[in-house]
């Protein structure tokens, strides 16, 4: 059985509320009052004819402290407690004074010295806060171009040690996250302790942001290595590494894996002879798949635009290139001046014809490889 003490007294317009858990303070008229509750939260109360209400006026939201003490500037709660005691302190002291009762005149000027403490002291507290906080602010700035982002985790430990907001710790790690992967992701590896600091910055990261920073990472790294529109067996082990430990989109995760997986097919290609996988005629055919035949504009801000004007088939034979789109079209080895890949999409240019042929394909680059095969 838990005990439990209650009592209230009445002096003059203050009611003081006596309880196990401290002692509360409220005042006002019928039917609506201000007040402080022993925990130190103000509210307000009031109903007539069995109707009534309470509300408490501090916010109920769950905000991690430096040392237990809002990091905020005074807050509207914050006013309105240091009023209330003040005005309760008044009220304590006229009716002290009225009734030449001391031990009032005591309680009056004890709640108005707390009604003035308490503004002063949330702005000595806000006032170191913020010292502190642009102090750190400097000093990762200063790591950031040091490059030395293991003190960028002690500094980190040191902000959750100390309670400060994550809101606050988010704001101080501005752009260090996008820095420190474009760094790590130039020597195209991610070691045990760079993946150790990914993890760290990423608890102070919007989801959706390190989603965009390591696809737009990881997009830089597949360019840099197809630079020479080769994938070694050494670059496909780093590619295979880093999407293992990279949070990237399920998009870009597949379009990496079929960049893989096309150049391995390059690779192996180019380091062996070409082997026919039917015959036509007597004619050996080196490849066959489907294919969207495109049309090109220029569309807004100067960028292309692609639309399909045709689904068919590409095949590959020793001579001619065939295109089996809503009829025929042979095109002689001889007469391919130039193949490219822009935007994705493979470009052919034909000898005698104004504009290229635009090509959709899932192997683009296995197309031209196996083209510029058969040419030499």
């Amino acid at each position: 059985m838990s005990l439990s003490y209650r009592k209230s007294l009445k002096i003059g317009g203050v009611r003081i509320n006596l309880s196990k858990s401290g002692i509360g303070f409220s005042t006002g008229i019928k039917g609506f009052r201000v007040g402080v509750n022993s925990r130190g939260k103000t509210y307000i109360s009031g109903g007539r004819n069995g109707f009534y209400f309470r509300e408490n006026l501090h916010s109920n939201k769950n905000v991690n402290t430096t040392k237990n003490e809002q990091t905020s500037i005074l807050s509207a709660d914050d006013m309105l407690l240091s009023i209330c005691l003040i005005t309760i302190a008044l009220s304590c002291l006229i009716i002290g004074i009225l009734s030449l009762k001391s031990f009032l005149i005591g309680i009056s000027l004890f709640l108005f010295l707390i009604g003035i403490i308490l503004p002063i002291r949330k702005m000595i507290i806000y006032k170191h806060f913020t010292k502190k906080i642009k102090k750190i602010t400097t000093e990762v700035k200063t790591l950031v171009d040091n490059s030395d982002y293991n003190k960028i985790v002690d500094v980190i430990n040191f902000m959750e040690s100390e309670h400060i907001p994550s809101e606050i710790i988010v704001e101080v790690l501005d752009g260090v996250y996008r820095k420190f992967i474009e760094q790590v992701l130039k020597d195209k590896r991610i070691t045990t302790d760079e993946n150790n600091i990914i993890n760290v910055l990423s608890r102070y990261m919007p989801e959706d942001e390190i989603f965009r920073l390591n696809n737009i990472a990881i997009y830089d790294v597949v360019c840099d290595i197809l630079n020479d529109n080769v994938v070694t067996e050494d670059e496909e082990k780093a590619l295979t590494e880093i999407l293992s430990i990279l949070k990237i989109t399920d998009e870009k995760r597949d379009a990496v894996n079929k960049t893989i997986a096309e150049y391995r097919k390059i690779r192996e290609m180019q380091n062996s002879k070409l082997q026919p996988i039917s015959v036509s005629n007597g004619i050996p055919c080196y490849y066959k798949s489907n294919i969207d035949v495109l049309s090109r504009k220029k569309g807004k801000y100067s960028y292309y635009e692609y639309d399909t004007i045709g689904r068919g088939v590409i095949e590959i034979y020793s001579d001619f290139l065939e295109l089996i789109v809503e009829g025929d079209k042979k095109i002689k080895m001889n007469d391919i001046l130039d193949l490219s890949i822009s935007d994705g999409i493979l470009h052919l240019i034909v000898r005698n014809r104004k504009t290229p042929i635009y090509l959709k394909s899932q192997e683009p680059a296995y197309i031209i490889a196996i083209i510029s095969k058969i040419k030499v």
